[in-house]
Protein backbone atom coordinates (compact mmCIF):
# COMPACT_ATOMS: atom_id res chain seq x y z
CA UNK A 1 0.00 0.00 0.00
CA UNK A 2 2.72 2.24 0.89
CA UNK A 3 4.11 4.21 -2.16
CA UNK A 4 0.87 3.47 -4.53
CA UNK A 5 0.40 5.65 -7.47
CA UNK A 6 -2.23 6.40 -9.37
CA UNK A 7 -2.05 5.78 -13.31
CA UNK A 8 -4.10 5.81 -17.02
CA UNK A 9 -3.10 4.36 -20.08
CA UNK A 10 -4.36 6.69 -22.02
CA UNK A 11 -3.18 10.07 -20.32
CA UNK A 12 -7.31 10.63 -19.34
CA UNK A 13 -8.37 10.20 -15.70
CA UNK A 14 -11.66 8.76 -15.22
CA UNK A 15 -13.04 10.88 -11.98
CA UNK A 16 -15.56 8.43 -10.73
CA UNK A 17 -12.77 5.26 -10.85
CA UNK A 18 -10.45 7.63 -9.05
CA UNK A 19 -12.67 8.76 -6.33
CA UNK A 20 -13.28 4.93 -5.87
CA UNK A 21 -10.01 4.06 -5.68
CA UNK A 22 -9.36 6.58 -3.22
CA UNK A 23 -12.10 5.81 -0.80
CA UNK A 24 -11.01 2.05 -1.43
CA UNK A 25 -7.70 3.19 -0.07
CA UNK A 26 -8.72 5.05 2.62
CA UNK A 27 -11.17 2.14 3.99
CA UNK A 28 -8.04 -0.45 3.77
CA UNK A 29 -6.50 1.67 5.91
CA UNK A 30 -9.48 2.09 8.38
CA UNK A 31 -9.24 -1.50 8.74
CA UNK A 32 -6.05 -1.66 9.69
CA UNK A 33 -6.02 0.95 12.66
CA UNK A 34 -4.33 3.66 10.52
CA UNK A 35 -7.13 6.54 9.90
CA UNK A 36 -9.71 7.31 13.06
CA UNK A 37 -13.39 7.98 12.48
CA UNK A 38 -12.09 11.75 14.27
CA UNK A 39 -8.99 11.78 11.84
CA UNK A 40 -11.31 11.22 8.78
CA UNK A 41 -13.81 13.94 9.81
CA UNK A 42 -11.33 16.47 10.41
CA UNK A 43 -9.67 15.93 7.33
CA UNK A 44 -13.45 16.17 5.26
CA UNK A 45 -13.70 19.54 7.08
CA UNK A 46 -10.22 20.99 5.27
CA UNK A 47 -10.60 23.89 3.10
CA UNK A 48 -8.55 24.59 0.39
CA UNK A 49 -6.69 28.13 1.14
CA UNK A 50 -6.09 30.19 -2.01
CA UNK A 51 -2.94 32.10 -2.36
CA UNK A 52 -2.52 35.12 -0.21
CA UNK A 53 -1.42 37.56 -3.28
CA UNK A 54 -4.39 37.44 -5.17
CA UNK A 55 -6.85 37.76 -2.16
CA UNK A 56 -8.31 41.10 -1.68
CA UNK A 57 -7.15 43.02 1.57
CA UNK A 58 -11.16 43.07 3.56
CA UNK A 59 -11.10 39.08 2.28
CA UNK A 60 -7.85 38.16 4.01
CA UNK A 61 -9.07 40.24 7.16
CA UNK A 62 -12.56 38.48 7.14
CA UNK A 63 -9.99 35.09 6.22
CA UNK A 64 -7.93 35.60 8.94
CA UNK A 65 -10.99 36.52 11.64
CA UNK A 66 -12.75 33.27 10.76
CA UNK A 67 -9.31 31.21 11.63
CA UNK A 68 -9.35 33.08 14.73
CA UNK A 69 -12.69 32.24 15.78
CA UNK A 70 -12.03 28.50 14.68
CA UNK A 71 -9.01 28.45 16.86
CA UNK A 72 -9.69 30.21 19.82
CA UNK A 73 -11.00 27.33 21.63
CA UNK A 74 -7.55 25.17 22.52
CA UNK A 75 -9.25 22.59 24.63
CA UNK A 76 -10.97 20.98 21.53
CA UNK A 77 -10.64 17.13 20.82
CA UNK A 78 -7.90 16.47 18.85
CA UNK A 79 -7.32 13.40 17.18
CA UNK A 80 -4.94 10.82 18.76
CA UNK A 81 -3.08 8.85 16.16
CA UNK A 82 0.26 7.16 14.99
CA UNK A 83 1.44 6.39 11.65
CA UNK A 84 4.03 3.30 12.99
CA UNK A 85 1.84 0.30 11.66
CA UNK A 86 3.15 -2.16 14.45
CA UNK A 87 3.55 0.10 17.34
CA UNK A 88 1.04 2.53 16.76
CA UNK A 89 -1.68 1.04 18.94
CA UNK A 90 0.25 0.57 21.64
CA UNK A 91 1.33 4.51 21.06
CA UNK A 92 -2.39 5.75 20.66
CA UNK A 93 -3.41 4.22 23.62
CA UNK A 94 -0.45 4.90 25.90
CA UNK A 95 -1.45 9.13 24.63
CA UNK A 96 -4.87 8.75 25.56
CA UNK A 97 -4.27 6.93 29.12
CA UNK A 98 -1.77 10.29 29.91
CA UNK A 99 -3.54 13.00 28.04
CA UNK A 100 -6.63 12.45 30.71
CA UNK A 101 -3.82 13.30 34.00
CA UNK A 102 -2.61 16.21 31.92
CA UNK A 103 -5.28 17.86 31.02
CA UNK A 104 -6.62 17.81 34.50
CA UNK A 105 -3.18 19.20 35.49
CA UNK A 106 -3.01 22.28 33.13
CA UNK A 107 -6.80 22.26 32.30
CA UNK A 108 -7.23 25.64 34.33
CA UNK A 109 -4.65 27.32 32.31
CA UNK A 110 -5.84 26.12 29.21
CA UNK A 111 -9.34 27.24 30.07
CA UNK A 112 -7.44 30.89 31.13
CA UNK A 113 -6.22 30.78 27.41
CA UNK A 114 -9.33 29.47 25.89
CA UNK A 115 -11.55 32.69 27.48
CA UNK A 116 -8.40 35.05 26.67
CA UNK A 117 -8.55 33.30 23.06
CA UNK A 118 -12.24 34.41 22.91
CA UNK A 119 -12.28 37.85 24.15
CA UNK A 120 -9.52 38.27 21.12
CA UNK A 121 -11.54 37.12 18.90
CA UNK A 122 -14.83 39.16 19.99
CA UNK A 123 -12.94 42.14 20.52
CA UNK A 124 -11.71 41.91 16.48
CA UNK A 125 -15.18 40.85 15.61
CA UNK A 126 -16.40 44.30 17.43
CA UNK A 127 -13.59 46.23 15.70
CA UNK A 128 -14.51 44.58 12.09
CA UNK A 129 -18.60 45.46 13.02
CA UNK A 130 -16.81 49.17 13.76
CA UNK A 131 -14.34 49.61 10.51
CA UNK A 132 -17.06 49.01 8.33
CA UNK A 133 -19.57 51.30 10.13
CA UNK A 134 -16.86 54.11 9.69
CA UNK A 135 -16.25 53.06 5.81
CA UNK A 136 -19.89 53.25 5.16
CA UNK A 137 -19.80 56.65 6.80
CA UNK A 138 -16.67 57.83 4.83
CA UNK A 139 -18.27 56.52 1.48
CA UNK A 140 -21.53 58.59 2.57
CA UNK A 141 -19.07 61.74 3.54
CA UNK A 142 -17.52 61.71 0.29
CA UNK A 143 -20.44 61.14 -1.43
CA UNK A 144 -21.59 64.41 0.29
CA UNK A 145 -18.41 66.46 -0.40
CA UNK A 146 -18.64 65.33 -4.15
CA UNK A 147 -22.20 66.76 -4.12
CA UNK A 148 -21.21 69.88 -2.60
CA UNK A 149 -18.54 70.01 -5.06
CA UNK A 150 -20.86 69.92 -7.81
CA UNK A 151 -23.53 72.39 -6.52
CA UNK A 152 -20.26 74.62 -6.33
CA UNK A 153 -19.24 74.66 -9.76
CA UNK A 154 -22.94 75.10 -10.57
CA UNK A 155 -22.72 78.55 -8.00
CA UNK A 156 -19.39 79.53 -9.69
CA UNK A 157 -20.46 79.35 -13.31
CA UNK A 158 -23.36 80.91 -12.56
CA UNK A 159 -21.64 84.02 -10.94
CA UNK A 160 -19.11 83.86 -13.70
CA UNK A 161 -22.30 84.26 -15.98
CA UNK A 162 -24.68 86.20 -14.67
CA UNK A 163 -26.62 87.09 -17.75
CA UNK A 164 -26.65 82.95 -18.47
CA UNK A 165 -28.25 82.44 -15.56
CA UNK A 166 -31.23 84.76 -15.58
CA UNK A 167 -32.07 83.32 -18.76
CA UNK A 168 -31.85 79.98 -17.68
CA UNK A 169 -33.68 80.61 -14.78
Amino acid sequence: MKGETFSTRDNTINLKTLIQQIQSRIEQKKALGLYTEAEIERIKNLTIQPAADNIPIKDKFLYHLKMLNEYADITREHSITSHRPLLGRFIVLSKRLLISPVQFMVGVFFHKQVRFNRQVAAFINFLREEIEKLLAENQALKNRCQALEDRSKILEQRLDNPEGSKDQG
